[in-house]
């Protein structure tokens, strides 16, 4: 493996790539197997009203252990580049798998976070969303990220040569100071929520 310059890091990989040196991501505590314990209370009895809730509530647990598994195939990547940084070296392919799992990630909690919001007002019609537009919390912020890894454009591959990218703090995404967001990667897999689902 090689050593790259600063430059050549930020401008061709990602954004502030060279001032990556810890992984910031904590380690996920082990999560029961949500899919088997629903699957198991559907076996000794308990049913739903409604056959769409069954099937919404299943594809909702799927999509969290999607999230969860793809947030720490991307922290073993992380993990990976950093130990490579001690031996001056730049695991780019590492790099890269981390980024590409935590935007997998991403795009799990936030098709969770659409499912849970539209069960409840489908249920409660007058159930407030999981977040609101602008309110700063860590889901209102991975559908900011989400919005930013679908949307990318010509015109902000001019500012950025990724349009999210990893930090010692977790992710960022956004061209130049414009739509700069950070989302905690600890706050990313929708583990309470799975809980509630399976039971």
């Amino acid at each position: 493996m090689a050593q790259f310059s600063d430059e050549l890091l930020d401008s061709f990989v990602a954004p502030e790539l060279s001032k990556l040196t810890r992984v910031g991501a904590p380690a996920l505590d082990t999560q029961p197997d949500y899919l088997r314990v629903a699957f198991m209370n559907h076996v000794f009895g308990l049913r739903y009203k409604r056959k769409a809730l069954l099937h919404v509530s299943i594809t909702f647990l799927k999509r969290t252990m999607t999230a969860t598994d793809e947030y720490r195939a991307g922290r073993d990547s992380l993990t990976r580049y950093i130990d490579c940084l001690s031996r001056q070296a730049h695991d780019l392919k590492a790099y890269l798998s981390a980024l590409s799992h935590f935007e997998q990630c991403i795009g799990s909690v936030y098709q969770c976070v659409e499912l849970f919001d539209k069960v409840n007002t489908w249920l409660v019609p007058s159930h407030p969303r999981a977040f609101s537009k602008g309110d700063g919390s860590d889901l209102q912020r991975i559908n900011e990220l989400n919005n930013i890894l679908k949307h990318f454009t010509p015109e902000q591959a001019e500012k950025t040569s990724a349009p999210v990218w990893i930090t010692d703090t977790g992710l960022s995404g956004g061209s130049g100071c414009l739509n700069r967001i950070s989302a905690s990667l600890s706050g990313a897999p929708a583990g309470g929520w799975a809980q509630r689902w399976s039971a």
